[in-house]
C-alpha cells in the first residue's frame, strides 16, 4: 500500500504538538457528559477501571474503553457519531477556539509554516466532535474499530504515555500514517528532516507527557508545561525541576496571555536566520549546509583558492553565498588569516561582484581582527 509522505519543502515547518485533557480542556474528556449518562459517578468510573487493569496485567487506557462500553449496554449505543457527539459539549479553556488559527497566522507572516497536532490518551472519536478538531493536522488518540452496525468491537488504536512518542517520530519524518511502519522506521539524514525535533513545541500538564516532554527538551525543541489557571502549580514545578519541560504557563489560549507571548516567541526564534563559515571547500558541505536550514554559507579561503568552486557555488546558491575577504594592506589573507597571498584585495572584490556575488564580508585583520578599531577609510 503507498502512503502519503510529507517531503521537506523550503518554508520552515513548527510542528506545535498538544495533549488534550487539562491540556486544552479542565477535565477528562470521558467526565464531561459520557460518564454522567451512563449513570456512573465520575470518580467510581476510574477507579473500578483502573482495579480491573491491576487484576488483568491490562492497560489502564484499554481498560478504560472497555468500561466505557460495558457501562453503556442498555442505555444507549456507542457509536462514532455518539462520541463526537459527547464531543461537542466539551468545555475548552478560554481563548482555544481562536488560538489555532492566530498561532498558524503569526507563524505565516514570519515565514513559519505551524502545524497543530493532538497526542492524547484521549478518545480519538470524541476530539474529533470538538469545535476545534479541524484545525488539526492530524489527532493522534486511542480509538475504537467498528462492526457492520456501527458498533466498537474491539480498539482501533490505544495511546498510552510511552507510545506516545513514536508520533513525534511519525510527524519528524513526514509519515503521518499510523501504519506506515517501513516510513516511520527509515533513515532520513538530518538535513532532510520534515520537522526536525528542534522545531517542535510539546504542550502538556502531567506525568504521562515526561517522554515526549523529554524527547522534544533533549534535542532542541520545547516543552511547555500547562497548568489549570485557577489550580495548583505543583505539577509544572516538578516537571521544570526535573528537567522535563523549558517553560510552564497558565492553560490561557487567549491573546497576550502568557501561553500566547510565549509560542509567539518561539516562532520568532524558529524564524531566525543563522549563516556559517568556516573551512568550507566543497560541494558537498554546502548542500549540506543549505538543506540544513542555513541562510548563508561564508566562503573564504576556498573562494580565493578555487575560482570554479567559488563560480559553481553562486550559479547553485545565488544570494546564499557570500564571501568572507580578510585583508592585511593591500592583499587577501587565507588559512585562518596565517598567509599572505599576491592577490590584491579590490581586484579580488571587482572579480567578485562580476560573477554575481551578493555579500561580501570584508575584515581589515591589522585594526578590526587586532581590537584597534576600524578601518572605515578601507571600508569607504
Amino acid at each position: 500500500m503507498q502512503y502519503e509522505r510529507l517531503e521537506k519543502g523550503k518554508t520552515p515547518v513548527l510542528a506545535v504538538c498538544y495533549d488534550f485533557d487539562r491540556t486544552l480542556t479542565p477535565g477528562d474528556m470521558q467526565a464531561q457528559g459520557f460518564i454522567q449518562s451512563v449513570g456512573a459517578d465520575v470518580n467510581e468510573f476510574w477507579k473500578q477501571s483502573n482495579e480491573f487493569a491491576i487484576n488483568n496485567d491490562m492497560d489502564m487506557n484499554l481498560a478504560y474503553m472497555l468500561a466505557m462500553v460495558k457501562r453503556a449496554r442498555g442505555k444507549f449505543y456507542v457509536t462514532r457519531e455518539a462520541l463526537k457527539s459527547y464531543g461537542a459539549k466539551i468545555k475548552l479553556y478560554e481563548g482555544a477556539e481562536g488560538w489555532f488559527d492566530r498561532i498558524t497566522g503569526y507563524g505565516r507572516q514570519r515565514g513559519i509554516a505551524v502545524e497543530h497536532y493532538v497526542i492524547s490518551s484521549g478518545i480519538k472519536e470524541m476530539i474529533e466532535g470538538t469545535a476545534v478538531a479541524g484545525k488539526f493536522r492530524k489527532i493522534y488518540a486511542s480509538s475504537f474499530a467498528y462492526d457492520e452496525y456501527g458498533a466498537p468491537e474491539w480498539p482501533a488504536q490505544t495511546i498510552n504515555y510511552t507510545n506516545k512518542t513514536q508520533f513525534l517520530f511519525r510527524i519528524e519524518k513526514g509519515c503521518l500514517d499510523i501504519n506506515d511502519h517501513e516510513g516511520v522506521n527509515r533513515y532520513i539524514p538530518p538535513e532532510k528532516l520534515r520537522v526536525p525535533l528542534r522545531n517542535m513545541v510539546y504542550i502538556g500538564d502531567s506525568d504521562t507527557d515526561i517522554p515526549c516532554m523529554k524527547l522534544v527538551n533533549s534535542s532542541g525543541g520545547h516543552a511547555i508545561g500547562v497548568y489549570d489557571p485557577e489550580g495548583s502549580k505543583d505539577k509544572v514545578y516538578r516537571l521544570m525541576a526535573n528537567n522535563r519541560i523549558r517553560y510552564y504557563a497558565p492553560a490561557d489560549y487567549r491573546e497576550g496571555s502568557r501561553l500566547d507571548l510565549l509560542l509567539k516567541a518561539i516562532i520568532d526564534k524558529t524564524d531566525m536566520k543563522v549563516e556559517i563559515g568556516g573551512g568550507i571547500r566543497t560541494d558537498a558541505i554546502i548542500k549540506k549546509y543549505i538543506d540544513a536550514g542555513v541562510s548563508r554559507v561564508i566562503l573564504g579561503t576556498g573562494a580565493v583558492m578555487d575560482s570554479l568552486f567559488l563560480e559553481r557555488s553562486v550559479r547553485n546558491y545565488g544570494d546564499k553565498i557570500a564571501v568572507g575577504v580578510d585583508i592585511k594592506g593591500e592583499y587577501v589573507a587565507i588559512k585562518g588569516w596565517l598567509e599572505v597571498t599576491e592577490v590584491k584585495c579590490f581586484d579580488f572584490c571587482r572579480g567578485l561582484e562580476r560573477i554575481g556575488v551578493k555579500t561580501i564580508i570584508c575584515t581589515d585583520i591589522s585594526k578590526d581582527g587586532a581590537m584597534k578599531g576600524t578601518n572605515r577609510e578601507l571600508y569607504r
